[in-house]
């Protein structure tokens, strides 16, 4: 063991002995030769050791300047010529620098160096003359190029030559001559990536993906610091159709440079080109996360975002692109369809029309154009863009078909029949024209016409779903319910599932009266198609009318999860939801689609009902105020919109839409008890009842009506009057609301005691009727009990922790004789409405009793501030300045309050003054 230990350090010295460590002109020949061979990191290994031991090396630096130019990394290339420069290095170093500022792209520093005369001793180099050429091309200095390449003797430079084609490609378009220097420059030196990038340019664009690879390959070889070579070779095996070698590339880029959004970009477009739109748009996310504008990703992802039916996204991004390249064919054509497919045909036909205007023959957008014309119901100017098609392609049974329709809808029946029966002849084979023919005739009530063309149709393809289908709606048509059956049945017997078939049969079904048979067919369907919307609504309709409710709201639930930003099967949900008393519910499902869907009608009455019933008045104006816009005479909107101006304390508003509805349909009573409805609320008496008096006897008998008659008859002050019509309405219909107002009325005849035995009676067997425990606590106050109301309000409160008022009056309630727990209910309160001066209000008379003088001070002259004129707020304001033991100032107040109009607490603060002043 001890002589292998010693042998083992005598070798460790001989090997010490024999080697010792390379010069820094040997380090830095390894260097060069290494840099030649493209091994950058051999190279930086032997430049760092050299700077090592020699910081100052003018020559390392300059090598490790060049190391970073072939990194691609121009900024700390230089950093290293200007160390070099410092160190001595000579006019090949300060050459360098300037390649290097032009890469790096800090052209006007170094023009602005140069004419600062930093660069004077290469002014007659033809390199450096190439390098002003480059730089002032960047500036856009045409003039100043051509002079520099005129001062340039010498031929056969890379660099020089380069800068030649680049010059001929970019400022004298001549392509050819720049190909020819380009392909003399790789010739002699393979090695040249620039050369070869600027080729992979030039094959790009003449569509030659094949030589366009090719040389973003030698590029990428020559210099794979060159990133931009490397994607560029990516794109044109993407554009070429090389999809596999694409995303072999590309999957080194990944790792190489991990989410760049160039390589994410190209990983987007692999995506789309396979179909994967999820995918695509996963990637494409993160360039737009960094470039909101990224013109390519935009497109791409506006594309995608429209195959994957998010069509609110797609036109956000197609539209952003379309304003940022206004004549980009296909973006112009897609954001059309888009708006097509949203509702919205007026902004589809403008985006068509402005394509049109650059290719005024172009078939997709005059098809787009025709479509939105036709929805707009401007079918002679859609039928005219038909005609232009089939003009341009004669041939085409697509635009004689279009013709057709709009000419049938038009008006021009027998026209429009004639150009779908060409249709057809010009292509027997092709179904939408038999189908668009068979629908013509069944539309002009040619029943035997539209027998005859399905029968041909059912002949031509006997295997159809589609020919037994519109064979059996002839029948169906025709009353010829058991064929109708046999032949939807045969469509289900070819494609189970089908859901027009299946919606066939069940209309079979329902003629014959049998729900539960329609009921079962459209299950069967939902079950192939789970979430299919049409079939979805229908079942529903079923089943509301077999009275499961629950199994109409489960089927409705299931189509909006599967038909996400849908209206139709909202609405219906919406409305199931409002009549329970769901509010917020119906508002969760409608809000979601109030933007895409805001031109529906249904959707914004409903919409405007809903925050109407949630209390939301502002929000029921605006979405009111978007109804009127779109729908402006009909009597179902303008009642809509009345009770939102109503809700808003616009009385008179309300009133001229309910006559402006009436004059549409002055038969319908409920309308006009809305109406009366208004006009008691703006105490036109008499006008009220001359409306009462016009609807039919056995209306006015109707429970809204006696509650209106009786409230007509409390507002004319007659209690005696609207006690026996309130007691009427109230045995017709026992609910808390028919019992208040009978209630008042009794209340406003003298009744006292009576009334809080009704109201106490009520409770007994209704507790939680919060309604009426409030009322019941109001007139106990106003009896001056406040024992009794306290009680009432500590019930409300536990009942309703979140009870504002009843908070906020059991606080007031409290303050003098349990003032902390009256703290604890005021401040509940503030946390529920902090902006309420009533709540407020409490809290500084609160605060008061609590013994917290100041802040009871600065409340009360905040909330005057706020509103100087409240007699209220002045007098709680006068019992704290005299509690505060500032006398004189609520004197002064209370003087002015006494000397005031009458309010609730005058008495209170005349006995006020009256002792402040010692009397």
């Amino acid at each position: 063991m001890r002589r292998k230990i010693l042998a083992t350090c005598f070798l460790a010295a001989a090997l010490g002995a024999c080697s010792a460590p390379p010069s820094e002109e040997e380090l830095l020949q390894r260097a060069e030769a290494a840099l030649a061979a493209r091994d950058v990191n051999a190279a930086l290994l032997d430049i760092k050791t050299a700077l090592q031991g020699n910081p100052e090396s003018a020559e390392a630096r300059l090598l490790y300047g060049r190391a970073y130019l072939f990194q691609q990394n121009p900024v700390a290339a230089i950093g290293e010529f200007e160390r070099a420069l410092e160190a001595g290095a000579g006019a090949g170093a300060r050459l360098l620098l300037a390649k290097a500022l032009v890469l790096g792209g800090e052209t006007a520093e170094l023009l602005s160096r140069h004419d600062a005369g930093e660069f004077a001793g290469l002014v007659a180099d033809d390199e450096f003359q190439a390098v002003l050429a480059r730089a002032q091309l960047v500036q856009g200095d045409y003039e100043a190029v051509r002079d520099a390449l005129a001062r340039i003797d010498a031929t056969g430079n890379d660099y020089i030559d380069v800068t030649r084609a680049v010059v001929a490609l970019q400022l004298d378009k001549e392509p050819a001559r720049a190909r020819e220097l380009l392909e003399a420059v790789v010739a002699r030196s393979p090695g040249q990536a620039y050369a070869w990038s600027v080729l992979g340019v030039l094959a790009a664009a003449e569509g030659d993906y094949e030589a366009a690879e090719a040389a973003y390959r030698r590029a990428a070889e020559a210099n794979p610091f060159r990133l931009g070579d490397r994607l560029q070779l990516v794109n044109a095996r993407l554009r070429g159709g090389d999809s596999e070698g694409a995303d072999s590339e590309l999957q080194r880029l990944e790792k190489l440079i991990p989410d760049s959004p160039q390589v994410n970009f190209l990983r987007g477009q692999l995506a789309f080109d396979a179909g994967e739109y999820r995918a695509a748009l996963d990637a494409l996310a993160g360039v737009l996360a960094v470039n909101p504008d990224h013109g390519g990703a935009l497109l791409l992802s506006g594309l995608a975002n429209l195959r994957e039916d998010n069509l609110v996204t797609a036109q956000r991004q197609l539209g952003r692109f379309h304003d940022a390249v206004p004549g980009h064919l296909e973006a112009g054509l897609q954001l059309a369809r888009v708006w097509l497919e949203l509702g919205e045909p007026d902004k589809s036909e403008a985006v068509a029309r402005e394509v049109l205007e650059e290719h005024d023959m172009n078939i997709k957008a005059l098809g787009i154009l025709a479509v939105a014309l036709s929805a707009q119901g401007m079918h002679a100017e859609s039928a005219a863009a038909y005609q232009q098609i089939a003009t341009l392609q004669p041939e085409s049974p697509e635009a004689l078909m279009g013709v057709g329709m709009q000419r049938i809808v038009g008006g021009d029946s027998e026209a429009g029949v004639a150009d779908l029966e060409a249709a057809v002849a010009l292509d027997p084979d092709s179904a939408a024209p038999r189908e668009r023919l068979i629908g013509a005739y069944l539309a002009t009530g040619d029943l035997d016409a539209a027998q005859a063309a399905a029968e041909a149709y059912l002949e031509a393809a006997p295997d159809s779903p589609r020919a037994s289908i519109f064979l059996g709606r002839v029948k169906l048509q025709s009353g010829e319910t058991g064929a109708a059956r046999t032949l939807f049945e045969q469509a289900l017997a070819q494609d189970p599932g089908n859901v027009t078939a299946s919606g066939g049969l069940a209309a079979v079904e329902l003629l014959g009266g049998d729900l539960e048979a329609a009921r079962d067919v459209f299950q069967s369907a939902l079950e192939v198609n789970p979430g299919h919307m049409e079939t979805s609504l229908n079942l529903a309709v079923i089943h509301e009318r077999l009275g499961d409710l629950d199994a109409m709201r489960a089927v409705l639930e299931d189509a909006v999860a599967a038909n996400e930003g849908a209206v139709a099967p909202r609405l219906p949900l919406a409305r199931f939801a409002l009549s329970e008393g769901r509010a917020g519910d119906a508002l969760a499902l409608l809000t979601p689609v109030a933007e895409t869907g805001g031109d529906n009608i249904a959707l914004l009455r409903l919409l405007t009902t809903a925050y109407l019933a949630s209390g939301q008045s502002a929000l029921a104006s605006e979405a009111a105020r978007q109804l009127l816009d779109r729908d402006p005479e009909s009597p179902e909107s303008l009642a809509v919109v009345a009770r939102a101006e109503l809700a808003n304390g616009r009385a008179e508003r309300a009133q001229a839409h309910l006559e402006a509805a009436l004059e549409q349909a002055p038969g319908n009573t409920a309308l006009r008890k809305r109406y009366i409805d208004v006009l008691v609320q703006q105490r036109k008496l008499d006008l009220a009842r001359e409306q009462v008096a016009a609807l039919p006897a056995a209306v006015q008998e109707e429970t809204p009506l006696l509650v209106l008659r009786g409230r007509l008859a409390l507002a004319g002050g007659e209690p005696a009057e609207a006690v026996p019509l309130f007691q009427q309405a109230f045995e017709q219909q026992r609910n808390n609301i028919n019992l208040l107002f009978l209630a008042s009325a009794r209340w406003a005849g003298g009744e006292r005691a009576p009334v809080l035995a009704m109201l106490a009676e009520w409770l007994e067997e209704y507790p939680e009727d919060a309604l009426v425990r409030s009322d019941l606590a109001t007139k106990q106050l106003m009896l001056g009990d406040e024992t009794a109301a306290r009680e009432q309000y500590a019930i409300l409160v536990e009942q309703q922790p979140d009870n504002v008022a009843a908070l906020n009056n059991l606080a007031w309630l409290l303050r003098t004789g349990d003032p902390k727990q009256a703290l604890a209910h005021s401040e509940r309160a503030l946390d529920l409405a902090p902006d309420s001066l009533q709540v407020q209000d409490t809290y500084a008379m609160v605060l008061l009793e609590n013994g917290e003088t100041g802040r009871a001070l600065a409340l009360s002259a905040r909330l005057l501030e706020e509103q100087p004129d409240n007699p209220e707020l002045g007098y709680n304001r006068a019992q704290i300045l005299a509690r505060a033991g500032r006398e004189d100032e609520a004197i002064e107040l209370l003087e002015a309050l006494v000397a005031g109009p009458a309010f609730p607490g005058k008495a209170g603060a005349e006995a006020l003054l009256a002792s402040l002043r010692g009397a």
